[in-house]
C-alpha cells in the first residue's frame, strides 16, 4: 500500500519484502521518538517545563517536612540496594553465555517476592514518618479521607449489588439504552449479559491468580538471596518473613508440594492478576500487523511470527533463510490461531472460571453493536458533564 501511493512498483521479492519491513520498523521507531521529544521538549508554551515547577512547588512543604522526619541517608541506601536487586532480577543475560543456559523469566511472584524481601525498609520508612512527622501524617491522613470519599456510594445501596455498578453513572446509562428502539433493546441485551458474565469471570480469575502469585515460594534467583546493609544490623532479616513463609510446612507437613503448586500456578498465570491485564492483552494480541509475506494474510499482534520477531535481534534476522521465513511464520500464525481456539473453549467449557491457561475467563464477547448505539449519546453525556464541572 505504501509503495502504491508512492507511485513505486509493488512487486517485491520475499527478501526485499522482509528489508522493507525492517525499514518500516525503523521509520515508525524514529519518528516515535520524534513525536515524545517535540511534544515534551520543543512545545511552545513549555508545559512540560511549567508544569515541573507547579509540581515541585506543590510538594514542597512535604519534601521539607520528610526531610526533617526522616533519615535521608539511610533511606536513600535501603532504595539504592532495592533498585539493585530488581535490576538484577530483571536482567537478561547475553545469548550464548553460561547464564543464558539456565535462565529463567522472572514471574510475577518473583517480583513480589523482592517485595517482601525489602519490606523492612519501608517499614522503617513509614516508622519514621509517623514518629518525628506528626504534620506529614496528618496531611496524609487527610489526604487519604478524601480519596475514599471519591470512591463512597451516595446511596444506601451495597457493593454487591447489579443495579449500580455503574456508580453516578447508572442512571445516565439506563436513560440512554431505555430510549432505544425495542428492537435495539433486545438486540443488545444479550450482549450486555454476556459481557457482565465475562467481567464477572475475569475478577474471578483475576483474584485467583494473584492468590497464587501471593503465595508463591521464593526461587534460588541471587536477587531474592537474604542481604543486609551495616544499619540493619539490629533489625531483621528482611527476607526472613517471606523465607519462613514458603519454606515452614503447613498442617500437613506437605511444605514441599503445596509449595511446588504454588509456584507451577504463579508460571502459568497469564496474563497475570490484574483484570484490566487482560484486556490490555487483548488489545496487544487483536492489533492488526502487517503481512510475513508479500502474499501473506494480515497477521495480529498475538500470533506466532510477531511474537518471533519481538525476541529476534537484527543479526539474528539476517541469518534467518529467506525461502523458509514466510512458511514457517504462516505454520506459526496457524498453531497460535489453533492454541488460542483451545483455550477459549475450554474456558467455556469451564465455566468460565479458568484453570490458570489462556484468558481465564473464557472469550470476550463482541460488544461492537453496544458501542455504536450508544456511542452518540454518551459523548453528549460526558460533554454536558465537562461543562457541569468546568
Amino acid at each position: 500500500m505504501i509503495l502504491s501511493r508512492a507511485s513505486v512498483s509493488t512487486k517485491l521479492t520475499e527478501h526485499q519484502h522482509h528489508l522493507a519491513q525492517d525499514y518500516l520498523a525503523i521509520q515508525l521507531s524514529i519518528r516515535d521518538r520524534e513525536s515524545i521529544m517535540r511534544v515534551f521538549c520543543h512545545s511552545n508554551p513549555d508545559h512540560l517545563t511549567e508544569g515541573v515547577r507547579t509540581l515541585v512547588s506543590a510538594y514542597e512543604p512535604m519534601i521539607r517536612k520528610l526531610h526533617q522526619a526522616v533519615d535521608l541517608s539511610g533511606t536513600i541506601t535501603d532504595l539504592e540496594v532495592f533498585l539493585k536487586d530488581m535490576i538484577k532480577l530483571s536482567k537478561i543475560p547475553e545469548p550464548g553465555s553460561k547464564a543464558a543456559k539456565t535462565f529463567q523469566t522472572p514471574t510475577v511472584g518473583d517480583f513480589i517476592q523482592l517485595l517482601h524481601k525489602h519490606q523492612n525498609s519501608s517499614h522503617r520508612f513509614i516508622h519514621q514518618c509517623g514518629k518525628n512527622g506528626p504534620e506529614l501524617m496528618s496531611w496524609f491522613h487527610t489526604w487519604l479521607d478524601a480519596c475514599a470519599g471519591e470512591f463512597r456510594r451516595k446511596d444506601n445501596t451495597t457493593s454487591s449489588s447489579s443495579t449500580n455498578d455503574a456508580g453516578d453513572l447508572t442512571k445516565p446509562l439506563t436513560q440512554l439504552f431505555t430510549a432505544l428502539p425495542q428492537q435495539s433493546q433486545k438486540e443488545i441485551l444479550p450482549i450486555l449479559t454476556a459481557h457482565a458474565s465475562y467481567i464477572n469471570a475475569l475478577h474471578a480469575s483475576s483474584l485467583s491468580r494473584l492468590t497464587s502469585v501471593l503465595a508463591s515460594p521464593r526461587t534460588n534467583h541471587p536477587a531474592l538471596a537474604s542481604t543486609s546493609r551495616p544499619s540493619d544490623a539490629n533489625a531483621s532479616n528482611p527476607g526472613s518473613r517471606a523465607s519462613s513463609r514458603a519454606s515452614s510446612p503447613g498442617p500437613g507437613g506437605a511444605s514441599s508440594v503445596s509449595a511446588s503448586a504454588a509456584a507451577a500456578a504463579a508460571r502459568e498465570a497469564r496474563p497475570g492478576p490484574g483484570a484490566y491485564l487482560a484486556r490490555w492483552q487483548d488489545l496487544v494480541e487483536g492489533t492488526l500487523i502487517t503481512p510475513s509475506s508479500a502474499e501473506g494474510k494480515v497477521r495480529k499482534g498475538g500470533s506466532g511470527s510477531v511474537l518471533k520477531a519481538s525476541r529476534t535481534d537484527g543479526a539474528d534476522a539476517e541469518t534467518e533463510k529467506e525461502g523458509q521465513v514466510a512458511e514457517e511464520d504462516e505454520e506459526e500464525d496457524d498453531v497460535f490461531e489453533d492454541a488460542m481456539d483451545k483455550l477459549s473453549v475450554q474456558d467455556e467449557e469451564g465455566g468460565g472460571k479458568g484453570s490458570g491457561k489462556g484468558s481465564g475467563s473464557g472469550k470476550r464477547p463482541d460488544s461492537s453493536v453496544v458501542v455504536e448505539a450508544l456511542s452518540k449519546g454518551f459523548r453528549e453525556m460526558l460533554g454536558e458533564r465537562a461543562k457541569e464541572m468546568a
